[in-house]
């Protein structure tokens, strides 16, 4: 009663009830016709604006790092710039891929809530590469900071050599293990099954090979000594040349038991800074591509250990006679930082071993 004193509604004329329809109109109206209309003169100018603003707004940013690259002698500049623009929408790539395509079946990382926080799988491609000495290097690496590493063997390099044989064997030896890269590292998704499973074979033959031999250097094992189950039978793995995997290959895999393996934390090493020759191991491009790599990886794994997470899947590559020398460098310097917090990395199959134990 107060409100209607301070705020009086005055009531107009009652509106007449509707007329009830005639007995010949329809009882639904026709739809309204749609006429196609052009867009303002406005509108066009304002998309086009939007436009405009939007490839300056990435094009601008790689000119100005072009330039810095000229005036710097810093090639290294303009490719972390693009790998660090692509990257920004990782995740949201990943859901769309992972959801709506054959890349579903592909392991990118560890149950988060179920990997142990303090390690993360650290995978080596191309192995064991054309370059033995830098391979040593890299084991030197890992050995010095007591890490484990999945090595995806790329077949073709694996040759009837001493060096090469004695390097596969330390490789075993110091507690890494073997995956299935392929014989070569091509595009295999436009392959029929038949073709791809033909290769996939020959690799997976070669890893027997390797591990049969180191059977059988071994010594016997005592009597009454066993090993647990979930050692003697490891997951198998694969991870697909150049990222990429057809439905073929898919149900190849799935016959032959193997899990693709991708990742969480890929800082596409040969593409930043891969190129620099061995020759500029000490000039600014080349310590401004090893920190790239570090630091990158560095960010994503921590950025899950401090919510008590784990389970990245992180990407390197093997050193090669011409490139990829970062490598050595780059694992060296990730590997410290990481240990100064108390993470370790591991092979994939120990990552799936620490989820058991959860």
């Amino acid at each position: 009663a107060k409100q209607a004193l301070l705020f009086p509604i005055t009531m107009g004329p009652a509106t007449p009830p509707p007329s009830p329809p005639s007995a010949d109109a329809p009882l639904l109206a026709p739809p309204p016709v749609y006429i196609p209309q052009s867009p303002p003169l406005f509108r066009l100018l304002l998309s086009g604006f939007f436009l405009f603003c939007s490839l300056v707004a990435v094009a601008l940013p790689l000119m100005v790092l072009s330039l810095a690259e000229r005036l710097l002698w810093h090639r290294s500049y303009c490719k972390a710039g693009v790998w660090s623009l692509l990257s920004f929408f990782w995740d949201d790539i990943m859901h769309l891929v992972r959801r709506y395509t054959t890349f579903g079946v592909c392991e990118y990382e560890l149950d988060p809530a179920r990997a142990d926080p303090k390690t993360f799988c650290l995978t080596i491609d191309d192995a064991p590469g054309d370059h033995p000495e830098s391979v040593h290097k890299v084991l030197d690496v890992l050995k010095k900071h007591g890490a484990k590493a999945t090595f995806f063997v790329t077949s073709d390099f694996v040759v009837e050599t001493e060096e090469c044989k004695e390097l596969m064997q330390r490789i075993l030896a110091e507690g890494h293990e073997l995956g299935n890269h392929c014989p070569k590292d091509i595009f295999y998704n436009r392959f029929s099954a038949e073709d791809f499973e033909s290769e996939l074979l020959k690799t997976a033959h070669v890893i027997e090979g390797v591990i049969n031999a180191r059977k059988s250097n071994e010594p016997p094992k005592p009597p009454g000594v066993s090993v647990p189950t979930s050692v003697q039978t490891p997951v198998k793995l694969f991870r697909p040349p150049r990222g990429l995997i057809s439905p073929a290959m898919a149900s190849v895999l799935k016959k032959h038991s193997y899990q693709s393996i991708l990742t969480s934390s890929f800082s596409n090493d040969p593409f930043v800074g891969g190129d620099l020759p061995p020759s500029e191991v000490r000039n600014r491009q080349y310590d401004f591509a090893v920190d790239f790599h570090c630091d990158y990886n560095l960010k994503r794994i921590l950025h899950k250990a401090v919510r008590g997470q784990g389970g990245d899947i992180v990407i390197f590559h093997v050193p090669n006679k011409q490139n990829r020398r970062q490598t050595i460098f780059a694992l060296d310097q990730l590997l410290w930082r990481l240990g100064n917090v108390g993470i370790s990395a591991v092979t994939v199959n120990a990552g799936y071993q620490g989820m058991k134990k959860r």
